[in-house]
């Protein structure tokens, strides 16, 4: 009888009991999900669970349908191809997607609260693209990368995403009606500079003061090769 949980390959960690997941079954349960998500586009029920009327749902249908016509774009009808193969990092195959399905990634990088509340702006600019009752730009994006301060901000859209319905969480509103956690971002994404011109000029001054001491330096050994009696006992 073959072993249900056969011994992962050789760097792969596991806890006892764990199955070991190849990367070709995890990818598969990608593709099932963004499907799912375009279905849910096409069909207008992100627009529905976000409370857009009935007559504005039918006018993004229509405008989606007209967008897909003109780019030939299979954006819906998302499945692996397993006459197109590829390969993992062990060499492994594995069944890929045509490329007509247009598979769309977001990479947000990293760098700190830097990184995060640049981001953030970003993905405010995307939003306001569209007005809420057209059909969503955040909506044709079926990844999100990120790392460090990208990962603050990415995590904190799928968040809220969830707790909105599919709505954009972080609307841009430059007032007191923004939520406390944007305001803090805007408020504190010059950590380097928090006392604006104060804190420039004490930076320039360390600055100055570094090139000074190194000007020093550098000028005494050119003067003691040039004139090394001088610094003779």
């Amino acid at each position: 009888m073959p072993n249900p949980n056969p011994p992962a390959p050789s760097g792969v960690h596991k806890a006892p009991g764990e199955a070991c997941h190849q990367f070709a079954d995890v990818f598969a349960e990608e593709i099932d999900v963004i499907s799912a998500r375009r279905d849910a586009v096409a069909k207008g029920l992100l627009a529905k669970d976000r409370k857009v009327p009935d007559e504005d749902i039918a006018k993004m249908l229509e405008e989606q349908a007209r967008s897909i016509d003109a780019l030939k774009d299979n954006h819906v009808q998302l499945s692996l191809d397993h006459n197109r193969k590829s390969t993992d990092e062990r060499g492994r195959e594995f069944p890929t997607t045509d490329p007509a399905h247009n598979l769309t990634g977001l990479a947000l990088s990293g760098g700190g609260i830097r990184s995060a509340s640049f981001c953030l702006g970003v993905l405010q600019a995307i939003d306001a693209l569209r007005e809420d009752h057209e059909p969503q730009v955040l909506d044709r994006i079926d990844y999100l990368s990120t790392a460090s301060g990208g990962g603050y901000i990415g995590t904190s859209l799928v968040s809220g995403l969830m707790q909105t319905q599919g709505r954009f969480p972080f609307t841009s509103k430059l007032d007191q009606s923004e939520t406390i956690e944007v305001q803090h971002l805007r408020d504190h994404s010059k950590f380097l500079a928090p006392n604006g011109t104060t804190d420039y000029l004490i930076g320039a001054i360390a600055v100055l003061r570094g090139v000074v001491i190194n000007a020093i330096i550098f000028l005494a050994i050119i003067r003691k090769r040039e004139f090394p009696r001088t610094f003779c006992c």
